[in-house]
């Protein structure tokens, strides 16, 4: 093991030492000093400096930055030089940026010190590695404590309650409507498994083989709707006395979501909650509804976005120079949004309201086995997390605008400020001469405003992977893995390749030879050049050159011949009715048009209501079919190569394909 790690901090310090060569003959200035500190200094602490120390540097920069002056306070980690106010490591470039002496920020700052400072400082802030057991513990204590302090908040005493209420009807009426439409639609709901693991261990395509459904679940969505297909699946899961082989969960023995750590960074590991399968389930299910219902309503559409992350990026770059909109980051978002905020944005219909409590967890278990009440809505791992959040915080923006002017939600100003506030998850874009009150209304909320990530005053901005100034982006590239050691290090050779990429085009051409030779002392020198947008692990070339090994008559183009990565599969036995399942959950035009291309291959065949002349009689089911419309009969055996396999989440290999080049 410590032969493992020593191999590891070699790596490492090669890669930064290349980086500061680099950004000192871009910045014109020495980074001797620079490399003694770092040299001495991570022999004393070990890889903490690179992952954990040199990424605070970096935040007490960009508050610096923000403030307009040099915050020594933050800072105290790294000896002051003499005469100066600025520490004496990495003072070649931050002496570009601030005065060294006053400290004050320069009036025309260095754009290309600024990228170095951040870029040196954050290369290895999102490597994955484990935390320390002690970290992983304090994260654990972290998540209780959170939830305590979720539990003060009081939704009767909320100053925006009636403000946000009126908002959520008016933002969100048509697309709680169209979701309230479909659940009413008995068997509509586009329900499919995520692709995580659950509390239960059960992943792949066990789940389609589980046999569970909660109680409270079953009043809002019933199994024999929303798991079953068909009668005929049904009936033999049926016996005369009731249930033969399904369970109904009652409410005291649901499994509370287990509390997890997964690595984010070395500081802190990102917690999750596992759900149980039929939550996991219809929560996807109605995620694929509320999403991209979202993303088209006119008075949401371009506002709140799940899949396009560039609409708040060019906000932030071009605000950093007009500061026109303000960038807010918020802490544990997830975490401290309380279940009475989503109870009140979607009450107005009750079908929703009700869909969406049926399938949350009410209790969490810590990883000290530790089983406590939630009064958070859901915290990371519930798939109507994202989405929710991202209305609540939307709706808490126009709230607190709405309460601050005192104007009814109909009110030109509030249509117009609607306009003016983006959201991604959350990250929040809101206008400057706003933000004050936007910040009140959220932490009215409970939630917490992560004040080293939200920039207001200064040109500095940053929001969904763009950090900017001035008009520049200034994103650092970030390395993600330990550098590989064998062929079999997959993802880690392919993450490789791409950071060399990009900092090739960067300009670190040192940084960048290092990391090609790493991946070339296991993959061997051979590594095509390629295109951008090739799906061959090779490298990039600024004057666009590109590998060309032979002409291919039968498809007359050229082609080259590298290693693409591929994802594991495993063999994972699924057949009949259940496959059916999974068949119906990779599409949802599979559920909304019995008629589509699917039915015309033979597998399947939809027999109406009216062609079923004797329906079950059991007092828990349909007493007619006519609520069901019909079932889907299989008429004979669903591609099994297609459904018999599931991939190994995270599992990934490298294979010796010709591609056209």
């Amino acid at each position: 093991m410590k032969s493992r790690i020593r191999l590891l901090f070699s790596d490492l310090s090669e890669i930064l030492k290349a980086m500061l060569a680099d950004a000192g003959l871009v910045c014109s200035t020495s980074t001797c000093r620079d490399f003694l500190t770092l040299k001495s200094r991570t022999e004393n602490e070990g890889i903490s400096f690179l992952t954990i120390c040199l990424p605070t540097f970096a935040k007490g920069f960009e508050r610096s930055i923000e403030a307009g002056r040099w915050l020594p306070d933050l800072f105290t980690g790294f000896k002051t030089s003499k005469g100066a106010c600025l520490p004496a490591f990495l003072q070649g470039f931050t002496s570009l940026v601030f005065d060294s002496k006053k400290g004050d920020l320069h009036a025309i700052p260095s754009i290309d010190a600024i990228i170095a400072v951040r870029q040196i400082c954050l290369a290895f802030n999102k490597v994955a590695m484990e935390c320390t057991r002690q970290r992983q513990h304090s994260a654990g204590v972290a998540y209780a404590v959170c939830e305590a302090e979720v539990a003060t908040f009081r939704a009767t005493k909320w100053k925006l309650r009636e403000s946000f209420l009126a908002a959520s009807k008016w933002l969100y009426g048509s697309t709680l409507y169209r979701l309230a439409r479909v659940l009413r639609d008995d068997g509509s709901l586009p329900t499919r498994h995520g692709p995580g693991t659950t509390v239960d261990g059960t992943s792949g395509n066990r789940k389609y083989l589980h046999r569970q459904w909660s109680r409270r679940l079953n009043r809002v969505l019933p199994f024999d709707r929303y798991w079953f297909f068909n009668f005929e699946e049904l009936e033999q899961s049926l016996g005369l006395g009731g249930i033969l082989d399904f369970t109904v969960v009652h409410p005291k023995d649901e499994p509370p979501v287990k509390v997890c750590f997964v690595p984010k960074t070395q500081k802190t590991p990102r917690v999750i909650a596992i759900e149980p399968v039929y939550n996991q389930y219809v929560q996807q299910g109605m995620m694929r509804v509320l999403v991209p219902s979202l993303e088209r309503d006119k008075r949401t559409r371009g506002q709140i976005n799940f899949s396009n992350q560039s609409i708040n990026g060019a906000l932030a770059l071009s605000s950093s120079i007009t500061k026109e909109f303000a960038t807010i980051d918020l802490k544990e978002a997830s975490d401290r949004l309380h279940a009475a905020v989503v109870h009140l944005m979607v009450q107005s219909q009750p079908d929703v309201n009700r869909a969406v409590f049926a399938c949350r967890s009410k209790y969490a278990k810590l990883p000290n086995g530790k089983i406590i009440p939630m009064k958070k809505f859901a915290s990371q791992g519930s798939a109507l997390t994202f989405p929710l959040e991202a209305m609540a915080f939307y709706s808490i923006a126009i709230a607190s605008f709405m309460e601050r002017y005192s104007l009814p939600v109909h009110h030109p100003r509030v249509k117009d400020f609607c306009k003016k506030v983006f959201v991604y998850g959350d990250d929040i874009i809101v206008p400057t001469k706003e933000v004050d009150t936007v910040i009140d209304g959220l932490e009215s909320a409970g939630l917490l405003v992560n004040k080293n990530k939200t920039f207001v005053q200064s040109h500095f901005r940053e929001s969904c992977g763009i950090d900017a100034f001035k008009g520049n982006i200034v994103t650092p590239i970030y390395i993600r893995t330990v550098p590989p050691k064998t062929k079999r290090d997959a993802s880690a050779v392919a993450a490789t390749v791409s950071s060399a990429n990009q900092f090739y085009l960067k300009g670190y051409w040192k940084t960048s030879a290092i990391l090609r030779a790493i991946v070339e002392s296991v993959m061997g020198t051979e590594l095509p050049h390629v295109r951008p947008d090739s799906e061959l692990l090779g490298w990039y070339s600024v004057s666009g050159h590109y590998s060309v090994m032979r002409w291919n008559s039968d498809h007359q183009c050229f082609q080259t011949r590298g290693y693409t990565v591929r994802i594991k599969k495993k063999a994972d036995r699924l057949t009949g009715y259940r496959a059916m399942a999974k068949c119906f959950g990779e599409d949802v035009t599979k559920w909304a048009n019995p008629k589509d291309d699917l039915f015309e291959e033979g597998s399947l065949q939809w027999y109406p209501s009216s062609s079923i002349e004797s329906p079950f009689g059991m007092g828990a089911y349909p007493q007619n079919l006519d609520s069901w419309g019909g079932f889907f009969k299989l008429n004979e055996p669903l591609d099994e190569e297609r459904f018999a396999v599931t991939s190994r989440r995270g599992a990934v290999y490298t294979k010796l394909r010709w591609v056209n080049a």
